[in-house]
């Protein structure tokens, strides 16, 4: 009897064996299996982009939730699983919003600006710049309380060293929020690194503890030998091997833009043919010098690791490396490579290390491309070019075209949407730069290890490589593939990542192709038919350019007209990171209208960033602004665009429909030596709605103005003189404006104390709604003529008027 039970019982188990086999070895389990972290990252990645995850607590996840129990219950598993995966994701970014009490966010958003002792450690490299030390500070105690998070510091008495444990002083405060539309969003891109707030050193270091190893001394030490070694052996070509084989693209200067309009940013982005290239070399040395292969990888998946460290961890080369290890393990295991499994083991492993990476366009580029390449066939078999040397270099360059155009193609979405570029020219440009690149990289590990007595030789060969790539970049930027400053709306956006997508994935599904062409060809239709549209109200945007004037006009027929360019130079002030990002996102090419208000550099000096990005039809200057010695290096820039130079030297009116510009100053009559009193002044009139701009002027400008031109000074929107300062805004000419809104362009902190309280005061007097572009960001007014809208960037001020 016993026996019996015993044989039943073995048949029992053997039978749910043979069941949790079969069900381990189905497709579709492997799939759901692999499909789950897939979903949790989209859900990630749907949080990051349309703010569900980050601003709407956990609602709509548990909607999700909700559902799928439902479906779970009563319908389907599979859909179930999705659901809930999705739900995971979106949740997940909430659930990082929601940090410690005593984290250096919270302790920022309650009380602002906060001083006192802090003691932790540095945990970056020390950035020196301009007597200025920078680094990355993760405090333990601040003002004798346990804290959580990451500082950014800067301090000029900075004597430790990464790893260090030390006390000092801190005024500490929240990051600048983005004062103008579609800028970078540093204090975001720093959240994502762990970093939310930032730190003036008050007092000198004190040096608590000073290790002599931790891993950031390791990390600092490698970093900075490394690149004094790259400096030594490379001169010249310093930036760009930095960038090939580090990702550092901070010294690249012009050379980024020539390889970004010639379609060729890829090569300086470390990526899967980067990497594969590197370990492809590294493998071949540790298998000559260990003999064992098993052993070899081994090695070489250690230096994958320590080389995604010395990169900072970037999406591209953790992807890379994670693959490779992978298939390293697969080969030593002697398993089956799917590619696609791997891609997707690399997503979960970067998103289980920092999720917000999933929202990282390198992230999403590296990702794309990859997946790309690995589901699309090159529709010519190799065998048919095999017979001929010529045949087969012409299948090489067939290949190299064919993927160089899907590749422009599936990442198109996200250069157009993020950067409003796209370049054809990498088709042609990836003939040669391909295979160029797959000798730098070698010819520069070569460099890098070889001795001095052989070190001449290897740089010639490497120096002669780069001057063909160099030769071939300039010779493929003369081609007109290369488009900038186009407008791609959001919803573009996604139903093109969509398309992409849904080509992609019908590649593993044959016999629905034709269903995934026709919906592939519907999405398309729909990028084209849902557009970006213009408003057909009149808009006005004063742009935070620091201390200078850079001021937007677009009628409702769609012309375009600048009044002043900004300061000059590309630091955050300047035309290219404040205004740029807007004429990108809009798509703004042309200009009708440049009027440059006078001779101060903060009002001129970003015309050579303007006319760089957009064409200029007029640009009007006064005839006193023609006798300066500056004007011998605007008018060659100027001439270079084709623009027509207008000369203000009388009143002059220019008409676009039911919209007025008229010059009011200086007109044939007026001459003052004081620059700031020759600034042009322009009133534009459109229905009901007036705005004057009044650049430098002064009081003495102001009283000719009174004077001559007093019907024409009133105004709904004033824009102060002269930033401000208490050498303009009289009184007198104020009250005949009586403004409802007045804009001041200044930097919120400047050497000349802009604007002046005597100013301020003024204002005040007749309850003018006053903005200061440093303070509440770019300033934006909409209006149809008889009522406007005003919104600030920074401050999010809103107000609608109807009465105007």
């Amino acid at each position: 009897m016993n026996g019996t039970k015993i044989i039943i019982a073995r048949v029992h188990l053997n039978t749910l064996k043979n069941k949790s086999c079969s069900c381990l070895e189905n497709k579709d389990f492997k799939r759901s299996l692999l499909a789950n972290p897939f979903f949790i990252c989209a859900g990630i990645l749907a949080g990051g982009f349309c703010g569900v995850g980050f601003s709407c607590d956990l609602f709509i996840p548990g909607i999700f939730i909700a559902l799928s129990a439902l479906i779970l219950y009563f319908f389907h598993r599979a859909v179930a699983v999705f659901l809930l995966s999705v739900a995971i994701g979106l949740s997940y970014p909430q659930i990082r919003k929601n940090l410690p009490y005593n984290h250096i966010k919270n302790i920022i958003k309650r009380h602002q600006i906060v001083s006192g002792d802090a003691v932790g450690i540095i945990c970056s490299p020390i950035e020196k710049k301009d007597k200025f030390s920078t680094f990355e500070f993760a405090p333990e105690k601040f003002k004798n309380i346990e804290v959580e998070g990451k500082i950014l510091v800067r301090s000029k008495f900075s004597e430790a060293s990464p790893g260090d444990k030390i006390k000092l002083v801190l005024e500490i405060k929240k990051f600048e929020k983005t004062s103008n539309p579609h800028s970078f969003r540093y204090e975001e891109f720093l959240a994502a690194k762990g970093i939310y707030a930032q730190g003036e050193a008050v007092s000198p270091e004190i040096i608590l503890n000073s290790p002599k190893i931790s891993l950031i001394k390791i990390y600092a030490i490698i970093a900075d030998k490394t690149d004094l070694l790259l400096r030594k052996r490379f001169g010249r070509h310093y930036p760009f091997v930095k960038a090939v084989l580090l990702g550092d693209k901070s010294n690249l200067g012009d050379l980024k833009d020539s390889l970004t309009s010639a379609g060729l940013s890829h090569i300086i982005a470390v990526s899967g043919l980067h990497t594969a290239v590197i370990s492809m070399i590294l493998l071949a040395v540790f298998t000559s010098i260990f003999r064992n292969k098993n052993f070899a990888r081994v090695i070489l998946m250690i230096f994958l690791g320590f080389y995604v460290w010395l990169c900072g961890f970037s999406p591209s080369v953790m992807r890379a490396s994670i693959m490779i290890s992978v298939f390293m393990i697969t080969q030593m295991l002697h398993r089956r490579q799917n590619h696609n499994q791997v891609l997707i083991y690399g997503a979960v492993i970067i998103f289980f290390y920092n999720p917000f990476q999933i929202i990282n366009i390198g992230f999403l580029l590296s990702f794309t491309a990859t997946a790309t390449l690995i589901n699309v066939k090159f529709p010519f078999k190799k065998n048919r070019f095999e017979k001929y040397f010529l045949a087969l270099i012409f299948f090489r360059i067939l290949n190299i075209i064919y993927f160089s155009a899907i590749l422009t193609l599936a990442l198109a979405p996200f250069t157009m949407y993020f950067f409003h570029q796209i370049s054809f020219n990498g088709i042609i440009a990836n003939i040669l730069a391909i295979p160029l690149i797959g000798l730098i990289l070698p010819a520069a590990v070569t460099v890098i290890l070889s001795p001095e007595f052989l070190l001449q030789y290897f740089t010639l060969s490497f120096d002669l490589l780069m001057k063909i790539l160099l030769n071939w970049v300039d010779l493929v930027n003369l081609l007109p593939g290369y488009f900038t400053n186009m407008p791609f709306s959001a919803t573009q956006f996604y139903l093109s990542i969509s398309s992409v997508l849904l080509i992609i994935v019908m590649q593993n599904f044959p016999k629905k192709r034709k269903f995934g062409y026709l919906f592939f060809s519907l999405l398309l239709l729909a990028v084209f038919i849902f557009k970006p549209v213009f408003s057909d109200k009149l808009e006005l945007i004063f742009f935070d350019c620091g201390l200078g004037d850079l001021i937007y006009i677009k009628t409702p027929d769609n012309h375009h007209i600048m009044i002043d360019a900004g300061p000059p130079g590309r630091k955050v002030s300047g035309f290219a990171r404040s205004a740029l990002p807007w004429f990108r996102h809009h798509g703004i090419k042309k200009l009708d209208w440049v009027f440059i208000t006078h001779a101060h550099n903060d009002h001129y000096g970003g015309i050579k960033d303007l006319l760089k990005y957009a064409d200029a039809d007029k640009i009007a200057v006064t005839d006193e602004f023609t006798t300066r010695k500056v004007w011998k290096i605007i008018k060659p820039e100027i001439k270079r665009d084709k623009a027509e130079i207008v000369k203000i030297t009388d009143t002059l009116s220019v008409n676009y429909g039911d919209v007025r510009l008229k010059i009011l100053h200086p007109d044939k009559e007026y001459y003052h030596e004081n620059i700031n009193n020759m600034s042009i002044v322009v009133k534009l009139d459109y229905k009901d709605f007036s705005a004057v701009f009044t650049g430098d002027l002064e009081k003495d400008g102001e009283e000719y103005l009174i004077k001559k031109y007093p019907e024409f000074l009133q105004a709904d929107i004033l824009k102060a003189g002269h930033h401000g300062s208490k050498t303009s805004s009289s009184e007198n000419f104020v009250r005949l404006a009586d403004p409802e809104y007045v804009v001041v362009c200044a930097s919120e902190k400047n050497k000349f104390g802009f604007p002046h309280k005597r100013t301020l005061d003024t204002y005040e007097h007749i309850n003018a709604d006053l903005m200061i572009t440093g303070k509440d960001g770019a300033v934006i007014f909409s209006t149809d003529g008889k009522s406007l809208t005003l919104e600030t960037w920074k401050t999010k001020r809103f107000i609608e008027d109807f009465d105007i």
